[in-house]
């Protein structure tokens, strides 16, 4: 079966994880001007459409889409909908209603971008189990973006920071998608190529989008990754590698053995890091007196609310969704006073000195060292958990430690 067919029979055979995707948005209908109103995983859980403003219309279009997603029906069904739809709404004053083509295109931009994103949301929560994904190029698109065909039959872990910013689809009409393989093995022999190689600049910016070559502007995000509720158990379990109590108590996540340390890499001993490649100290906060001030003051700081609950947050290599309800595990113990300390987080994800990926039994995190220099020099570990949690944990740069946190491969270094 040809590519194309493929991605033409996924799109009108709903799936489960592709429904629930799209009806969780529709609990949020939010009347915008344009499309980018909304910002990157903000789409994730917002229903919009630019220019719809009233809700009954918002309601009326959104149900519309469900149907047609859920019943796998066609373009021509939705266009006869969505016509009925805007005389009924009484909706004038939006791009394309001038003429009959332009209302064709509004209709299939409309149609097209939500069956797509739900389709690719539901798509990457069935990867999860895969551990390498292969980047695939449609033959249906009939403008096709000539970088996209050049990542064709790409093969990369999932977890590299490709796709963090290059998961299709990259913009309007793009019908790119990915596929998963159990083992990398297998990865030619259902589509994936292994001569395709990533440009050395594949992460350079265009400074007419802000957005990596060939991906429209606003679409330099994995669609569908602020929803992923995938429970890591060991989320709040500090790490065993640097607290020797713990190790011997056993209530403590232990990294798998064998594992390569800082000073096989040649590293410097973070004691010995010169100050140029430290941040300056941001300001300590006075603790708060209960752990709901606590919460407030953690997620104040870290942007984030019941109203705003997701943050992405763009690091070197990829992007960081913080979510509000994975805040509480930060502040469980009173006596610590760790929310003083909130201002430190932010600047290690942005600007880290070191990033680590680190191997466990079930997966692999990433810790992200920060530096700064101060009246005591603080070192600050931020472990990414594989359910986009953070565990964060911080130490002056004095104790003896803060080596052992790096472990597994330095995947980014400032020096």
């Amino acid at each position: 079966m040809s590519s194309a067919s493929i991605l033409n029979a996924s799109f009108h055979k709903p799936f489960p994880e592709q429904i629930e995707f799209f009806r969780n948005k529709m609990k949020d209908l939010v009347p915008t001007d344009f499309w980018d109103d909304l910002k990157k995983n903000q789409h994730d859980r917002s229903f919009m459409v630019a220019g719809a403003k009233k809700s009954d219309l918002l309601s009326d279009l959104a149900n519309a889409v469900d149907r047609h997603i859920a019943e796998g029906k066609g373009l021509g069904s939705f266009r006869k909908e969505f016509k009925s739809i805007v005389a009924k709404n009484g909706w004038t004053g939006w791009t394309g209603e001038d003429t009959k083509a332009g209302q064709a295109w509004r209709a299939k931009i409309i149609y097209s971008t939500n069956s797509k994103t739900a389709y690719a949301a539901g798509r990457l929560k069935q990867l999860q189990e895969s551990p390498f994904w292969i980047y695939r190029h449609s033959d249906l698109s009939l403008n096709a973006r000539q970088v996209h065909k050049s990542w064709d039959g790409l093969i990369k872990p999932k977890d590299h920071p490709f796709w963090q910013t290059h998961y299709p689809p990259q913009g309007f009409g793009c019908n790119c998608y990915v596929i998963g393989a159990s083992s990398e093995r297998i990865t030619e022999v259902i589509g994936g190529n292994k001569n395709t190689k990533l440009a050395d600049d594949w992460q350079k910016t265009n400074p007419a989008t802000g957005t990596p070559f060939g991906i429209d502007k606003g679409w330099d995000y994995q669609v569908g990754k602020s929803t992923l509720h995938h429970f890591d158990k060991h989320a709040k379990t500090p790490d065993c590698v640097g607290f020797t109590a713990l190790t011997k108590t056993g209530n403590c996540l232990k990294a798998l053995s064998g594992q390569k340390k800082w000073k096989d890499y040649g590293r410097p001993d973070l004691r010995h890091v010169d100050d140029k490649f430290k941040l300056d100290e941001p300001e300590i906060l006075v603790h708060a007196e209960n752990r709901h001030a606590a919460y407030l003051l953690l997620s104040t700081t870290l942007g984030v609310s019941k109203k705003e609950p997701t943050k992405v947050i763009q690091s070197p290599l990829e992007q960081i969704v913080i979510h509000d309800y994975l805040l509480e595990h930060m502040i469980e113990k009173d006596k610590d006073k760790r929310e003083r300390y909130a201002n430190f987080i932010l600047p290690t994800l942005l600007d880290p000195y070191e990033i680590w990926n680190t191997e466990y039994d079930d997966t692999t995190r990433r810790r992200y060292i920060g530096l700064f220099k101060g009246k005591r020099d603080f070192f600050v570990s931020i472990r990414v958990n594989k359910d986009g949690s953070i565990f964060w944990n911080m130490m002056q740069a004095t104790h003896k430690d803060m080596n052992g946190k790096r472990v597994g491969f330095p995947i980014f270094t400032k020096d």
